[in-house]
């Protein structure tokens, strides 16, 4: 009976593999059919503008010489003609997909400027500023190996809103009126924690915070938009200061500000003072009219602390044409930098008037930036001249303004190669001569003190 009660149970066993293997057959078969089915019957929806079934567009995938090109086009295309609602405002799908485009080349620095923006930018340029009066940029950091990006106070107008609130070069704007600017997806700090020994209720609690404060945010680009263009309401705004252990909390009322790209005064022992806030159109002119007015001075400083640069506008905006000018109004010429593309190098260079330098003192901080790093560090290698202050901002990239259709673009387009041949670090150029202080103070401030000391032979061995 044994025996017989094995066999019963293995041929049992059997029959239940054999028929879940056929229910599990049956089921694929009917899968695959299902499957192989799929592009017979989206080879149904067609349109008639792009005229490309699902079978096609199958084959497309394998193709390696499609153009991008083709690609937005067909996509307009069947916008056009399947979208459920008649689209009306045609440049907002262009500027969207521009603005999506150099996003994701992953440059903050590249990046579509809607034409309101543009126009604000342009006004920049000539020192004309409105909401909070700063030149704001969004830079890249890693924080626990995260990536972050965070908008970065670059340089503050003199006197304007935002230096009377006491914001610096180099603060990092983190909220506006509560609202956290997104830099990264909070999320991903759950990667961080140990999660084994943390109990689900607390898990779930840290998950929600982190998604309230993501939806809840303000992206970067509308954060720009806020603090750039003019409002009638304060702004209340958290600040996170390099080095500050706590962040600040200030307040601070957009409205107009104007900044004088040159000033010029004597300071005692015939030693010049010529501030460059800007190098605008006028910059050039107007150095050349301050010194010939002059005559002959015993030293000069040359102030470049908060001067932003900016990027390379074709025409008689160019920022870079007028650093040159007004490199060659101080008497200083020959190869001031290149622009390295690739294996390609081109030549910037001033050309000489014949006039020698004055004994001169640049001076620098945190707020000297892209196109015043190369004026610095090309007055210290071809003038001998002297750097005195505080380390730069450390922005390298040569770019370009370039005027679109609707609105513009800013492009990264090379990096800049100093005098010396060097590339400018993200760290800086570092002064020959330290000394802490924050934004231009006047010509009492610590940093135009060293420098009259130095440039009248008072501690020149420094």
């Amino acid at each position: 009976m044994r025996h017989i009660l094995r066999w019963a149970i293995r041929i049992a066993l059997a029959a239940v593999v054999f028929a879940v293997s056929l229910y599990v057959g049956m089921g694929l078969r009917g899968w695959v059919d299902r499957r192989s089915a799929w592009p017979h019957r989206f080879s149904q929806i067609t349109d008639s503008r792009v005229g490309a079934s699902a079978a096609q567009l199958g084959s497309a995938e394998a193709a390696t010489d499609v153009s991008p090109v083709e690609t937005f086009r067909d996509v307009i295309e069947m916008v056009r003609s399947e979208y459920v609602e008649k689209v009306t405002d045609e440049t907002k799908l262009a500027s969207g997909a521009v603005r999506t485009m150099l996003y994701a080349l992953d440059d903050t620095a590249t990046r579509y400027w809607s034409p309101e923006q543009f126009d604000i930018l342009k006004k920049q340029l000539e020192g004309e500023y409105a909401g909070i009066g700063a030149v704001l940029a969004v830079a890249k950091i890693k924080r626990n190996d995260v990536e972050q990006r965070r908008v970065m106070v670059v340089a503050p107008v003199a006197d304007g809103p935002a230096a009377r609130a006491g914001i610096r070069s180099g603060d990092y704007i983190t909220e506006i009126g509560g609202r956290w600017i997104i830099a990264y997806d909070p999320r991903l700090d759950l990667n961080r924690l140990t999660l084994r020994t943390m109990p689900d209720t607390e898990y779930r609690k840290i998950l929600r915070n982190a998604t309230k404060k993501l939806t809840d945010g303000i992206s970067w680009p509308r954060a720009l938009e806020t603090l750039l263009q003019p409002k009638d309401a304060e702004l209340k705004l958290t600040i996170e200061r390099p080095g500050a252990a706590q962040p600040l909390h200030v307040t601070v009322k957009p409205e107009p500000a104007r900044v004088q790209p040159v000033e010029f005064r004597t300071l005692k022992n015939n030693i010049g003072y010529l501030r460059v806030a800007l190098f605008s159109q006028s910059a050039p002119q107007r150095i050349k009219d301050a010194l010939a007015q002059q005559g002959r001075l015993n030293g000069l400083i040359v102030d470049l602390r908060d001067n932003p640069g900016g990027p390379d506008y074709e025409g008689p905006r160019s920022v870079v044409r007028s650093m040159t000018t007004s490199l060659e109004a101080l008497g200083i010429h020959g190869q001031i930098a290149a622009i390295a593309k690739g294996t390609t190098k081109r030549r910037v260079t001033a050309a000489s008037d014949g006039k020698k330098p004055a004994q001169m003192v640049v001076l620098t901080n945190k707020g000297t930036a892209n196109v015043a790093e190369v004026a610095a560090e090309a007055a210290r290698v071809l003038a001998g001249a002297r750097i005195v202050g505080s380390t730069t901002r450390g922005d390298g990239a040569y770019q370009k303004l370039v005027p679109l259709k609707i609105g513009a673009m800013t492009l990264t387009a090379g990096k800049w190669l100093t005098a010396g041949g060097r590339p400018i670090a993200s760290t800086g150029l570092a002064p020959d001569i330290a000394v802490s202080a924050g934004s231009p103070a006047g010509v009492n401030d610590p940093v135009v003190s060293r420098a009259v000391t130095l440039l009248a032979g008072k501690g020149g061995g420094a």
